[in-house]
């Protein structure tokens, strides 16, 4: 492979990495905010005032 491709084929996985990681991110923001509106609907514990508290 040339040093060229080489170059773009390591920017990609390093993207690729990253993108993962936000993903990810996000993925456990929005399962916590699913379980607080869960625990609410089965009486648990009262919603958050502020909904981004989650």
């Amino acid at each position: 492979m040339s040093e060229e491709r080489l170059q773009i084929d390591k920017r990609f996985a390093r993207r690729r990495r990253v993108l993962g990681e936000r993903l990810e991110h996000q993925f456990n923001r929005l399962q916590a905010k699913i379980e607080v509106i869960l625990d609410a609907i089965t009486g648990l514990r009262d919603l958050p005032e502020d909904e981004t508290e989650a």
